[in-house]
C-alpha cells in the first residue's frame, strides 16, 4: 500500500472538508441574497430587463389557494455586465391571457403594480447575479379571471422612456 495508500485514506475526507468549507463560506443563509446598507447610486436609463417568475402562483398568506407571485427583477445598462440599480418607476403588468412582447403596448392589463422611485430601495437586495429587485405580487381576493396569465415588468425612466421585459407565462391551472 505505501504512499499511495495513505493518500487514499486522506484524500476522500479532505474533499468532504474542502466541501464543505466551500459551501459555508459561499452560503450566506439567504439563497444567495442579502440587503445591503450601501448600493450603487440609481441609474435613470436602461437597456434591457430580465424578470425571473416561478411557473405557478404561490400562496403569500397561509390561507388555502394561491395568491400572488414572486418575481426577482434585473436591469441592465449596455457597457455593464451587472444589473443596476434604477431611479425611475417599475410595474408589473398582468394580462389575463397569454401576450406577445409586440402587445405590451396596446393591450390593457388586468392588473398593474406599481413600485416609484421611493419604494424601490426596500426591494433592492443583492444577489448573486447582481443587484435585482425581488418583489411579491398579491392579488389577494382579486385573483386573476383566466388559467393562464402572462406577466411582464415595465420599467419607466425619469424621462419618460419606457422598457419592457419579455412576458412570462404562468399556468394557474384549475381553481
Amino acid at each position: 500500500m505505501g504512499e499511495r495508500g495513505s493518500i487514499r485514506r486522506w484524500a476522500l475526507p479532505a474533499a468532504a472538508m474542502l466541501a464543505i468549507a466551500v459551501c459555508v463560506v459561499g452560503c450566506d443563509g439567504d439563497g444567495g441574497r442579502s440587503k445591503l446598507t450601501s448600493s450603487p447610486a440609481p441609474v435613470a436609463e436602461i437597456d434591457r430587463i430580465e424578470m425571473l417568475s416561478l411557473p405557478a402562483a404561490v400562496n403569500l398568506d397561509n390561507k388555502p389557494g394561491p395568491d400572488g407571485l414572486r418575481v426577482q427583477t434585473y436591469l441592465f445598462q449596455v457597457g455593464r455586465p451587472q444589473p443596476v440599480p434604477v431611479s425611475g418607476t417599475l410595474e408589473f403588468l398582468l394580462f389575463d391571457r397569454k401576450v406577445g412582447l409586440g402587445e405590451l403596448d396596446t393591450v390593457k392589463p388586468s392588473r398593474v403594480w406599481s413600485f416609484g422611485p421611493r419604494d424601490l430601495p426596500n426591494y433592492l437586495t443583492r444577489s448573486m447575479i447582481g443587484w435585482e429587485y425581488a418583489m411579491e405580487l398579491r392579488w389577494d381576493d382579486d385573483a386573476p379571471k383566466s388559467d393562464t396569465i402572462s406577466l411582464a415588468a415595465r420599467y419607466t425612466a425619469p424621462a419618460g422612456r419606457r422598457v419592457y421585459s419579455s412576458p412570462v407565462v404562468i399556468a394557474l391551472g384549475q381553481r
